[in-house]
C-alpha cells in the first residue's frame, strides 16, 4: 500500500507534466480520498436527516401552539416569528446540502478530485455561516416559545404574573440550547470542514 506522500507524488507528477487530463498512475489516491471523506459524509448526512426531522417537529409544535392558544397574542406572534425564520433556513438548508452531496469527488483525475473537494468545502462553509446567524436568532426565540408555552401550561396567566419563574425557564433552556448548538456545530461543521481542508492541503503539497 502506498503512503500518502507517494500518492500525493503521483498526483503532483501528473499535474507537473502539464497534462491535467492525464489519468493518475495509481488509483489509490482516489480510494484514499474516498476513505478519508467517508466519515465526514456520514456526519453531514446525519446532520441533514436530524435537521429535517427536527424541522418537521418544530413546525408541528408551533402549529399546535397557535391553534390551541389562538387567543394568546404574545405566544401567537412569537410562534409566527419562529416559523417565518425557519422557512428560509429550511430552503437554504436543502439547497446547500443538495449541492454538497451532488458533487462527486471520484473522477480519475487529480485536478478534478481537488476541485470537487473545494466545491464541497465552499458549500459547507456557506451553510455554516448561515446556520450561525440562524442560531443567534432561533436559540432565544425558541426559548421564548418554550417559556411562554410552559407559563400557559402551568399557570394560564399573563407572563408578568410569574416573571421570576418564566425568566428562570427561559435562562435554563437558553443554556441547554446553546450547549447543544455549539456541540453540534463542532461535530457536524468544524470537524468536517477541517478534514476537507486538510485533504485539499495534502493534495496541493507544500
Amino acid at each position: 500500500m502506498e503512503t500518502l506522500d507517494e500518492l500525493r507524488g503521483d498526483w503532483k507528477k501528473g499535474r507537473d507534466l502539464g497534462a491535467p487530463s492525464l489519468p493518475l498512475e495509481s488509483g489509490n489516491l482516489k480510494e484514499w480520498i474516498k476513505g478519508s471523506m467517508k466519515k465526514e459524509h456520514r456526519l453531514v448526512f446525519r446532520y441533514a436527516v436530524k435537521t429535517f426531522i427536527w424541522s418537521l417537529m418544530v413546525f408541528s409544535y408551533l402549529s399546535y401552539l397557535m391553534i390551541t392558544y389562538w387567543g394568546d397574542r404574545n405566544l401567537f406572534v412569537v410562534c409566527i416569528a419562529a416559523a417565518a425564520i425557519y422557512i428560509p433556513f429550511t430552503a437554504v438548508f436543502m439547497k446547500q446540502f443538495k449541492l454538497f452531496f451532488a458533487v462527486e469527488c471520484g473522477p480519475q483525475q487529480g485536478v478534478d478530485l481537488q476541485q470537487g473537494l473545494q466545491i464541497k468545502l465552499r458549500s459547507l462553509k456557506r451553510f455554516y455561516l448561515v446556520k450561525k446567524a440562524f442560531d443567534w436568532l432561533m436559540v432565544p426565540l425558541s426559548c421564548a416559545v418554550i417559556a411562554l408555552a410552559v407559563n400557559k401550561y402551568a399557570f394560564d396567566a399573563p407572563f408578568t404574573e410569574n416573571l421570576g419563574f418564566n425568566i428562570s425557564t427561559f435562562i435554563f433552556y437558553s443554556i441547554a440550547f446553546t450547549y447543544v448548538t455549539l456541540k453540534d456545530n463542532t461535530t457536524y461543521f468544524k470537524v468536517p470542514i477541517k478534514k476537507i481542508e486538510t485533504v485539499i492541503e495534502e493534495m496541493a503539497g507544500d
